[in-house]
């Protein structure tokens, strides 16, 4: 009998990276701010609510605070009471194994198993270093499945996915990497446009505005509102002080590493291969670059 690739080979990635990810259970647990993590999350299911000031600082206690992680928080402090450190373990190698498993199957609808197998391998080894206990991990799923929901839209002309937007609502409640998915509707959009005909567009850009009024408003169902969306802003304008954070320091290329040698093969096999992409994709895919080097 032969064998379903579409339906088995994200079932295969999302078990083989899960059990990868288990094994190497201790190394997801080598950063110091899963215990504020949890800490928090315990806090939040004691007090039945979340903190609009800071509980646990010494030298800034009482100050305003958005605890904008507070689902994933809450997730983590849950996972290490039912199961121990074993449980954070575990349910952060569900979440990676998950984004994984999503993104092998959305690049099955448009490449051959190989490629998508190269391709699902080159992003575990980019997403390495920031596989840890923390709330962007579990956040990596829904932002697999929204940003692909939506360039799928795109590519069968179709309205936008409606059904997407309890994604962001979920999103937003786990973690503030939410506003990069607002962000990309406007140049996924923008793509819509472009390939609908001119007759079309009218309607195009109304479907597509109102989705992203809807995203915008799906976003603000938090216990914070609106004003969950601002962190993004705080966090940026910190300005040089961020180059203190390793988590935030740009690329170095001083010694080779796996994002210049997968960022250099990308762009060699392109070259090679004849690759061409729209022009708009093509934006898209420099902004993201760009983000990623800065």
């Amino acid at each position: 009998m032969a064998v379903d690739m579409q339906s088995t080979l994200p079932w295969l990635v999302a078990a083989g990276a899960y059990m990868l990810l288990l094994a190497l259970g201790p190394r997801l647990l080598s950063d110091p701010d899963t215990y504020s993590h949890i800490a928090l999350g315990r806090w939040i299911l004691d007090h039945h609510s979340v903190p609009t000031t800071d509980p646990f600082s010494a030298n800034f206690r009482g100050t305003h605070w958005v605890a904008f992680e507070w689902l994933s928080q809450i997730a983590f402090a849950g996972a290490h009471a039912v199961g121990g450190w074993l449980g954070v373990v575990a349910l952060t190698a569900a979440a990676v194994a998950t984004a994984l498993g999503l993104l092998t199957r959305f690049l099955l609808r448009e490449w051959q198993p190989n490629a998508v197998l190269v391709a699902v391998l080159c992003a575990f080894l980019l997403t390495a270093p920031h596989i840890l206990a923390r709330p962007h991990v579990l956040a990596l799923p829904v932002m697999v499945a929204w940003i692909a929901t939506l360039i799928r839209a795109v590519d069968t002309r179709a309205a936008p996915p409606w059904h997407a937007l309890p994604l962001m609502m979920l999103w937003a409640n786990l973690h503030g990497s939410f506003t990069f998915g607002l962000a990309m509707i406007a140049p996924i959009a923008c793509d819509a446009l472009w390939r609908a005909t001119r007759s079309e567009r009218a309607v195009v850009f109304r479907q597509w505005f109102l989705f992203a009024l809807l995203a915008l408003g799906a976003a603000c169902l938090n216990p914070y509102g609106p004003e969950m969306i601002l962190v993004t802003f705080c966090t940026v304008a910190l300005g040089a002080a961020l180059t203190t954070v390793a988590e935030w320091r740009s690329q170095d290329f001083t010694h080779l590493g796996a994002f210049e040698i997968i960022m250099l093969g990308t762009f060699g096999f392109a070259l090679f291969r004849g690759v061409t992409l729209p022009w708009l994709r093509i934006v898209m895919l420099f902004g993201v670059l760009h983000l990623a080097l800065s």
